[in-house]
This record gives structure tokens, C-alpha cells and sequence, in this order.
């Protein structure tokens, strides 16, 4: 049964999809936010001397309609004090949201 709720549940985002490592730094400023919350349950947490922290955990990617949307979501909402570093692929998804949301302002 443990097996069973880890695959149904223990993913950060959809089922579906490749299983991939994230890793993501988070500022000295919003890491007891990640200190405090469990992700998932295969989470590790680092911590750096600065304060920061790097999280990673296992992650299926979504497939293709909307890759990686449960981290994406969770990163954008930490706005500057994130940094993806892994998945190349998320990184690029992220950066790519966030090209398309400074469009939105340019010229405002």
C-alpha cells in the first residue's frame, strides 16, 4: 500500500510523464518556506551558509500538454527568490513563462 500512495501521490506534479530529479534554489529570504513545508516525500533539503537552500525531489514531467505545471506554478509564486537548476527542460519552461509575462508589461 505504501508503494501504491507513493506512486498516486508522492509526485510533485501529474502522474504522467517522465520521472526527473528538480532541484530548485531558493533565496535566504523564503527558504524557511521550503524549511517548513514537505513537497514531497522523497524532498532533501540543503543548506547553504548564506541562508539559501536548494531542494530537489522526483517529479513526473506531465507529458506534454502542460510539462512540469504543478512546479512551474510553485516557482513563479516565488517570483526572484527561485532558481530553477534542473531539469534543463523546466528551466527553460520557466524562462520562457516569464519572457511571455514581461510582454504583458512592456510598453505599460
Amino acid at each position: 500500500m505504501d508503494e501504491l500512495r507513493k506512486l498516486l501521490f508522492g509526485r510533485y506534479a501529474s502522474i504522467q510523464g517522465e520521472i526527473e530529479e528538480v532541484r530548485i534554489h531558493v533565496d535566504a529570504e523564503y527558504a524557511q518556506q521550503v524549511r517548513l513545508k514537505q513537497w514531497h516525500t522523497d524532498q532533501r533539503v540543503a543548506e547553504f551558509p548564506d541562508g539559501s537552500v536548494e531542494v530537489s525531489f522526483p517529479v513526473a514531467s506531465g507529458g506534454s500538454k502542460q510539462p512540469y505545471a504543478n512546479v512551474m506554478g510553485w516557482v513563479l509564486g516565488l517570483g526572484h527568490h527561485a532558481k530553477v537548476l534542473a531539469p534543463p527542460q523546466l528551466k527553460q519552461h520557466v524562462a520562457s513563462e516569464i519572457n511571455q509575462m514581461g510582454k504583458l508589461y512592456e510598453g505599460s
